[in-house]
């Protein structure tokens, strides 16, 4: 087999067969056995002072890459840290769905102390203060996700965003874990916008034209919520507060603001509830693009509202135990009203600090 898989064509000699064998087990030992990301913490990527480059230099662009994997393999993470050393300085990163913030270069030669000091600090961290979502939880294999009134036992991890900078939008097919509604399906939506307080506004707006029965969706916007994971600032203990550990990280470099994380519960009846990727049929695909074709011009007419964000992944079908199956819209995060009240724009500054001090 040759490099991209193709078997080579039956003209090959045995001996240029043989040379295409020992160049893939060459390329093989090059490459080394093949990373689980679940499982990594804080990707290190190690180089001289001379292959370094610049902050948008390779290596920095191999670290955001580690890092992109990081995240679409870990469900529960909100933002990777991750270092970059040479043989006399060592920076650290952090990255999150906003872009990423970073530190001074260190001499750790120099300032031997200091470095020994900031891999005691990182060694000692919190889950939080890695960047995982506690409020995801692994329990006996499972997967359970906490809100501030309900538990939920996961059933399917819909796909997760391959990209730092965007909305990381993030949904689990789920049920109640306390064994009391069996019936229903719930969809938990994790998404970062500009602004989760305008997220409130929306769900107020797409609920009520629900129950006013204009809107047919099969699906309810059960519930909205900001997620923080909270952490301790490093102050007296007088001044000490804590506060959500992105917003911590921000402000070590006087950043505020940026992208929020909130989550979205929506409630269907009793069936199945799959993405449109996954359609049944040429029927069942069009049936539920038109369900959403209504739900959007039902919202503009009546709350002159905007989705802003159609995707594959935004889509849903509720195949119901009797009757067609339905399509509906998930993730409002970036939805707007005709009348001006929109999100806030987001900054494409990156900024820098000093992490280290």
């Amino acid at each position: 087999m040759d490099p991209g898989g193709v078997p080579p064509p039956k003209t090959l000699t045995r001996r240029e067969k043989k040379r295409l064998n020992m160049n893939d087990k060459k390329k093989a030992i090059n490459q080394g056995p093949p990373v689980d990301w679940r499982w990594c913490v804080i990707p290190i990527e190690i180089k001289t002072e001379r292959t370094r480059g610049s902050r948008d230099g390779r290596a920095v662009f191999q670290l955001g890459t580690y890092a992109r994997e990081v995240l679409a393999a870990q469900p529960h993470r909100r933002f990777v840290p991750s270092l970059l050393f040479t043989e006399s300085t060592v920076e650290l990163f952090l990255w999150d769905r906003a872009g990423v913030i970073f530190s001074e270069v260190l001499d750790y030669h120099a300032k031997a102390a200091r470095f020994c000091g900031i891999i005691a600090t990182i060694v000692s961290w919190t889950d939080e203060e890695l960047g995982f979502d506690t409020s995801v939880q692994f329990e006996d294999g499972r997967l359970r996700i906490f809100t501030r009134s309900d538990a939920y036992l996961v059933d399917i991890v819909a796909p997760l965003s391959y990209n730092i900078r965007s909305n990381g939008s993030t949904c689990w097919k789920a049920r109640r874990s306390d064994d009391c509604d069996r019936w229903h399906i719930y969809l938990i939506h994790d998404a970062w916008s500009d602004n989760w307080a305008s997220s409130l506004v929306v769900r107020t707006a797409f609920e009520e034209v629900r129950l006013k029965n204009r809107l047919l969706s099969p699906a309810e916007w059960f519930s909205f919520e900001p997620v923080h994971t909270l952490t301790t600032l490093d102050k007296p203990p007088a001044w000490r507060r804590h506060v959500d550990s992105v917003a911590s990280n921000r402000r070590l470099v006087g950043v505020t603001g940026n992208l929020d994380h909130g989550r979205s519960v929506w409630r269907c009846g009793g069936g199945e509830c799959v993405p449109l990727e996954k359609f049944n049929g040429i029927l069942e695909l069009l049936c539920a693009l038109r369900d959403v074709v209504q739900e959007l011009k039902i919202l503009f007419l009546d709350a002159k509202m905007t989705h802003r964000d159609i995707t594959l992944w935004n889509i849903y079908i509720h195949r119901r135990t009797e009757g067609q199956p339905r399509g509906f819209l998930v993730d409002f995060s970036h939805a707007a009203f005709m009348d001006g009240s929109d999100i806030a724009p987001r900054s494409d500054k990156t900024p820098v600090g000093t992490m280290f001090t």
